[in-house]
């Protein structure tokens, strides 16, 4: 079965049986529980195959499940929102990229989005049937180009609509209120981690400054500015040049971030640097992939101090 997010609900799939009281409620067996330590629970397990990179398709019906209740029983944005691009990145690491581009330009323009129980019960619509919605800034609606995964990484088409990912936000202010910065900073963490992996594709290309590989190196020079430009966001201090001697402070060391960072942004910091690791790899400069390792390495003993 495909539990990919852009072919069906589960509200869809249990029409008529929905749930209208608490979530598990208390009984004489069970003190019951609620939605987030529920949802909690599910993440918990996807964190868990994602980190172990075991069997990852098996994600596809936790967090399925995980939408289903944030956005029709709890009724939550942020919750809503945090599983979807769970479920992005797990889509990205199983290699579903046209589904992982549909379900990010669904969250970047705020489709399907949880519903007080005072409005009334609308069918979803499908992409191709309402490609467009509300703008997220100011300015005209996004237009709908998936990626194509049956034509080559960096066609004329691919490149729009990795141009396009790229050009998403989540930072309007009274939006952003409600999805909390967390997942603001995941978001852009997913369009990374999308493009990396179209990048990371390999090919034989006939001769040095090929087209296609100029291409690619464009997208990972954007896809570096945009994670140290997030680095910055978090931790309040600009990306040192981890590949000059003596660049990260004195013996070595990584700067302390100019603000405490709690576990989930610290989690964030190490991805940022495993990520630019991956791409010194794509660009075939293992020496620099492991000094970003390494600098990861200082920074979360630095965090742990």
């Amino acid at each position: 079965m495909d539990f990919s997010m852009d072919r069906y609900r589960l509200r869809e799939i249990f029409v008529g049986l929905r749930e209208s009281r608490l979530l598990l409620p208390p009984n004489s067996l069970h003190g019951g529980v609620d939605g987030v330590v529920f949802l909690n629970s599910l993440a918990f397990f996807v964190d868990t195959l994602m980190a172990t990179n075991y069997q990852l398709a098996r994600c596809m019906p936790l967090l399925s499940l995980y939408n289903y209740i944030a956005t029709d029983i709890c009724r939550d944005e942020h919750l809503a929102v945090r599983g979807r691009l769970m479920m992005v990145r797990a889509l990205v690491r199983t290699n579903a990229l046209q589904s992982a581009w549909r379900l990010l330009f669904s969250i970047s323009q705020k489709h399907d989005q949880p519903t007080s129980l005072l409005e009334t019960e609308a069918w979803d619509s499908l992409f191709n049937e309402a490609p467009e919605g509300p703008p997220m800034l100011s300015g005209a609606t996004a237009t709908y180009s998936p990626f194509r995964t049956q034509e080559e990484p960096f066609s004329e088409h691919n490149k729009g609509a990795l141009n396009q990912l790229l050009g998403w936000v989540l930072e309007d202010e009274k939006h952003l209120e409600k999805l909390g910065s967390l997942n603001a900073i995941t978001f852009k963490m997913a369009q990374a981690e999308f493009t990396i992996a179209i990048c990371a594709s390999t090919r034989v290309f006939s001769k040095v400054g090929d087209a296609v590989e100029a291409d690619r190196l464009g997208f990972l020079e954007k896809v570096e500015a945009k994670l140290r430009a997030l680095w910055k966001e978090v931790t309040g201090n600009d990306d040192n040049d981890v590949h000059t001697p003596g660049a990260c402070g004195a013996e070595g060391q990584a700067k302390v971030p100019a603000r405490d960072l709690d576990e989930k942004e610290g989690e964030v910091t190490v991805e940022i640097r495993l990520m630019l690791a991956k791409i010194w790899e794509i660009r075939g400069d293992s020496g620099k992939a492991i000094q970003e390792v390494l600098y990861a390495m200082r920074f979360v003993k630095l965090l742990a101090t």
